[in-house]
């Protein structure tokens, strides 16, 4: 199945804030530099991560994140703005599956590309902080965060009926949160803490989505390059389902996150 890979494109996510000019606007980031010229900071330092990436959603894409004392995922604004744009979502009604604390993919969606956004969340102190962090960009009007439950994706969830252009989801995968060196990772309540639940999770998403798509609507998951159990299960659901599929690379430094996308799926009976 990974043969997919194969002959997929894979773009470089662009953007960002060079990290001189970062420290410019943020100052406060000089305390973690590791040299000067060139400026290095410390990558390893959860606190130099958060500061940095805050200031990159702040002067980049114009979006305010509070993050003290934030112990959830550290989101990197470039990467699901790349993600985003490389959808073409301008204007149209998004779904989003699990958002997290900070709500970040939905208010990118609307702030930079004047989308309309519905986005779910299981964990209450995430519902929590989603919806402050949309009232703090005044996002009220575009984005609308909805309570899941244990298991439930969008059945159950979005009111029977509704619709939407695309419907989009990037799952967290890092489940080894005690490791020095996952410090970009969060709250145990918000990971999917193994292999089996993150596959079925990406599964469930391909089968649920065609019933809240429109008939030219598409259903998109990032899935980290990594997961190689996780993007063969979905290969095999989605070549089963007989769905026609997208696939890209989004790469940043050494890393690379597949973009798999489901285009107009037919809902089998």
């Amino acid at each position: 199945m990974m043969k997919n890979l194969e002959t997929a494109p894979i773009f470089p996510v662009i953007g960002g804030l060079p990290l001189q000019d970062a420290i410019l606007k943020t100052p406060e980031l000089r305390k973690f530099l590791l040299k000067e010229n060139p400026p290095k900071i410390d990558l390893e330092n959860r606190d130099a991560l958060i500061l940095y990436n805050t200031t990159i959603a702040r002067e980049v894409l114009g979006l305010e994140l509070q993050l003290q004392n934030f112990s959830g995922l550290i989101p990197t604004p470039m990467l699901r703005y790349n993600f985003l744009k490389q959808l073409h979502p301008d204007n149209l009604s998004i779904l989003e599956i699990g958002t997290g604390q900070t709500a970040i993919i939905s208010m990118i969606a609307a702030k930079c590309f004047r989308a309309r956004c519905v986005a779910t969340e299981i964990n209450p102190v995430s519902i929590e902080r989603a919806r402050h962090h949309v009232a703090i960009n005044n996002l009220q009007d575009q984005v609308k965060i909805l309570p899941a439950s244990e298991g439930k994706l969008m059945d159950g969830v979005v009111p029977e009926g509704e619709q939407f252009d695309l419907i989009i989801t990037n799952p967290p995968y890092y489940d080894e949160i005690l490791s020095p060196r996952v410090i970009w990772a969060g709250d145990p309540r918000e990971l999917l803490n193994n292999q089996d639940s993150q596959g079925s999770f990406c599964v469930q998403f391909f089968q649920e989505a065609p019933h809240f798509l429109k008939q030219s609507g598409s259903a998109a998951a990032l899935i980290s390059g990594k997961q190689t159990k996780i993007l063969e299960d979905v290969f095999t659901y989605i070549e089963k389902a007989g769905m026609r599929k997208e696939i890209f690379g989004l790469k940043a430094g050494t890393r690379v996150r597949w973009v798999i996308r489901v285009i107009n799926p037919i809902i089998k009976s």
